[in-house]
């Protein structure tokens, strides 16, 4: 729902069956986009959705098939990384996806791709880094700094 002023009426953006989870605003002040992910008839396959405020438009930038999750804005507002099993339906593997303020993915691309589980935390502050936590079990997990521009 979006309320616009304090004691205001609330108005629903999404109209969908399955919950709605996840809801991340653009940090940019420019961008009126939001980004959510939301599970397809509950086979926990999720999928990534941007919401454009001014046309009311939600747009999935996922495939519809893989299980996706875990996005996360740059700083800068113009990016997410999430992870995905698009790759091979079993590994989560980190996608980049460049996004206009209008709230259109304007370049997407895989980044990193390993065995076993891996999601992005974080941006480094100048958006050259991203921070990566592999999980290995529910007591188990390391944390990386990738280097975008190297790919390590």
């Amino acid at each position: 729902h979006h309320v616009s002023h304090p004691l205001g009426a609330r108005r629903q953006l999404t109209f969908y069956e399955d919950a709605i989870m996840g809801v991340e605003k653009c940090p940019n002040a420019d961008c009126d986009v939001f980004l959510f992910q939301k599970d397809v008839g509950g086979g926990e396959f999720f999928q990534i959705f941007l919401h454009n405020m001014k046309s009311g438009k939600n747009t999935m930038i996922t495939d519809g098939k893989s299980k996706n999750g875990n996005p996360i804005w740059s700083r800068a507002g113009n990016a997410i990384a999430y992870y995905s099993t698009r790759r091979n339906n079993k590994d989560w593997d980190i996608y980049i996806a460049h996004i206009s303020l209008e709230g259109v993915v304007t370049h997407e691309e895989m980044v990193y791709s390993a065995s076993g589980s891996w999601l992005p935390v974080d941006w480094s502050a100048d958006g050259q880094s991203i921070l990566l936590k592999r999980v290995v079990s529910a007591l188990e997990s390391y944390v990386y700094i990738f280097n975008l521009a190297t790919k390590t």
